[in-house]
């Protein structure tokens, strides 16, 4: 596992304010094992996540824990930080605003179909904001929720 994977599932527990022992129990799992989730020695089963979301109501948990499980997605997800509503809203704002600078290039690329070579340094700062958007809007959703 990456460093410092454990501390999601440790702040999480921490801002819903339960010791290990009484998360472990509400959790229907080990102290030993809330521990090794915590210091990012092992990963939390799909059904322990499930109740964590549940029981605090992090519902940015769900997409967190997914990035970390399947490596594969930890290249193509942005990482979502928690922040709450109003900062969410805003950061959304502004990458909507962002996204709306390169809309010229979007139509430009997207007019025959295909990304030519000299569309490529355009065609990536388009990615870069669309990922920086999708981050945003996740963030937002998981603000709502």
């Amino acid at each position: 596992m990456k460093p410092n994977t454990g501390q999601i599932y440790q702040s999480v527990r921490k801002a819903a304010g339960y010791s290990q022992e009484r998360w472990a129990e509400l959790l229907n799992t080990s102290t030993k094992s809330i521990q090794n989730y915590e210091a990012g020695i092992t990963l939390p089963a799909d059904d322990i996540v499930f109740r964590m979301i549940d029981l605090t109501g992090a519902t940015h948990l769900a997409y967190t824990h997914f990035r970390r499980v399947h490596e594969l997605f930890s290249d193509y997800l942005p990482v979502v930080e928690e922040k709450g509503l109003a900062a969410a809203a805003i950061s959304m704002m502004k990458e909507l605003a962002d996204i709306m600078k390169v809309e010229k290039d979007i139509i430009e690329i997207a007019c025959d179909g295909k990304v030519s070579d000299d569309e490529r340094e355009k065609a990536n700062a388009i990615i870069k904001e669309a990922r920086e958007l999708i981050a945003a809007l996740t963030m937002l959703v998981c603000s709502l929720s």
